[in-house]
Order: C-alpha cells, then structure tokens, then sequence
C-alpha cells in the first residue's frame, strides 16, 4: 500500500511538473494562444505515456496470456520465487507468450499497471524446464532492479520517438514512391532517443541484473551458458522489433540487424559473460 502511494504521488508530481513546464514555456514564445497550445500539448504528451504508451510499445508483438494451460506452473512458481527470494515485486506478474520463431523473453513494467513478462513460443520449445525457469528468474530480476518511473516513463517517450521517426521514414518519398527502406528520419532522431534510454536506467544496470539472478539460480555458469546459447539464436535469427525496444530482452534480438549504435542497449555479450563468469566463451 505503500508502495502504491509512493508511485501515485511520483507519477502526479511528474504530470503536475511537466504541464506547468509546457504551459510557461508556450506561454513565454506565443502568450495566450501559447497556453491553449501548451495545454494541448500537455494532453497529447500525457495521453502517449500513461494511456496509449505500453501499448504502442507492445503492438508490435503478438502476445497472449499464459493462463489456464500452464504445464509448468510458473505463475504459481512465479508467486513463490517473489515470496522466497524477498524481490520487491507485486504477487500480480502477467505472464504472456510471445509468437515468434527467435527463443527469447522480454519484461516491462508501469508503476501504475501490472508487471509484464513474456516468454516466446519458440523458448518454451526449445529450452528445458530448469532453463525456462532461469529466464524466468533472470526476467524477475529485471524488473526489480528496472521498477522505477523514471525507467518506464523515459523508455516510453524513447519508444514514442522512435515510433515517429519510422512513421515519417515510411512517409519520406524515395520509401513510398521509389520502395526503398531508408531510415533518414530514424537516424536523425537516434541521438534523441540514446538520450532518453541513458536517462531510463544505469549503464551498468544489465550487469547487475546477471549478477542477482545467478544468486538466486545459484550458478554463474549456467546462466552463463543460457546467455551465450540465447545470443547465438538471435544472431542466426534475428528479429524485428522496434529501435527502443532491445533493453526489454534479456539478449538483443535484433544486434545484427541494427546497424547504428547509439540504438544498441545492450553491453556485448563478450562483456556480459566476462564480468558474469570471469570468461568467454563459457
């Protein structure tokens, strides 16, 4: 109940300060007119982040609640692991299947809404029980070191940004006339959205992430080895997702696609297994 206080007054003191940023920096470049702008621009940038924002980032992804067929009971699991291990996370975690071919999994949370954790289809295929279990685990971590509102308000507007500059690329005249796949908009925006990522969460953030869920798998190798094994299937099937997505996965899915590096977000997965394990490969 607390906690749930605690993020209330956070997300209205983040509302209540950025519409009177808005409403005087409007002010100040086009007087009263500028106040009905800035007052609609306050609405629209509000409305992005906490109504349309987590699902502008997930549209992209076929997802569908794992309830009811749970073979391996890790909502169940999922429910003991928070009680046992002390991780500071709601009982209510939405555990989502993910439809694609790539074996991967991905968390996100909103203070304001429920946490999310997603295991593809693929993963559920082709890892066994213990494996499934450690992504999971690993998954958990994640939200907890990343269950912030500056992490999750700062990664929705990077999203907003990005989705932008695809929509204007898709727009610009040699990609709709001439079919072509440039991305000039997108590239012009990358610093942009680098920014806000690096604003979300600490560079370092992913290797402590590794850290806590070995302590709580109890083993440095073998999530170790589940992390070179999930980095060698997204290299030899990448997947498509969007520019300010790769730091929800627990390995980017897409590094060998992404050829601009200010939109890769996660540390080389070399690095990763050299701070994890002590080297690489395991």
């Amino acid at each position: 109940m607390i906690k749930q206080r605690s993020t209330s007054t956070q997300v209205w003191i983040f509302i209540v300060t950025t519409s009177l940023l808005i409403l005087i920096i409007s002010f100040q470049m086009a007087g009263r007119f500028g106040l009905f702008l800035g007052l609609c621009l306050a609405l629209i940038f509000h409305t992005l982040i906490f109504i349309w924002g987590d699902g502008l980032l997930l549209k992209k992804f076929k997802l569908t609640k794992l309830a009811g067929q749970d073979p391996w009971g890790l909502n169940q699991k999922v429910r003991t692991w928070i009680l046992t291990h002390r991780l500071h996370l709601p009982l209510k975690i939405e555990l989502m299947i993910l439809d694609c071919d790539l074996p991967t999994a991905f968390s996100f949370e909103a203070p304001w809404k429920n946490p999310l954790v997603a295991l593809s289809s693929s993963l559920i295929k082709k890892l066994n029980q213990e494996e499934i279990e450690m992504v999971l685990i690993h998954q958990l971590c994640q939200l907890q070191h990343r269950q912030s509102i500056r992490f999750a308000i700062f990664s929705l507007i990077a999203n907003t940004v990005a989705q932008l500059g695809l929509f204007l690329d898709r727009a610009w005249i040699p990609n709709s006339v001439f079919n072509r796949k440039q991305q000039p908009f997108l590239t012009l925006l990358s610093p942009l959205i680098s920014i806000f990522i690096r604003i979300s969460h600490s560079l370092q953030d992913q290797y402590v992430i590794d850290q806590h869920a070995a302590q709580l798998i109890g083993s440095r190798e073998k999530l170790g080895r589940l992390i070179w094994k999930l980095e060698g299937w997204s290299l030899t099937r990448p997947m498509e997702i969007l520019p300010a997505a790769s730091h929800l996965f627990i390995v980017n899915p897409s590094r060998i696609r992404q050829k601009n590096n200010l939109l890769q977000f996660h540390p080389a997965t070399q690095s990763r297994l050299e701070k994890l394990v002590g080297s690489f490969p395991v």
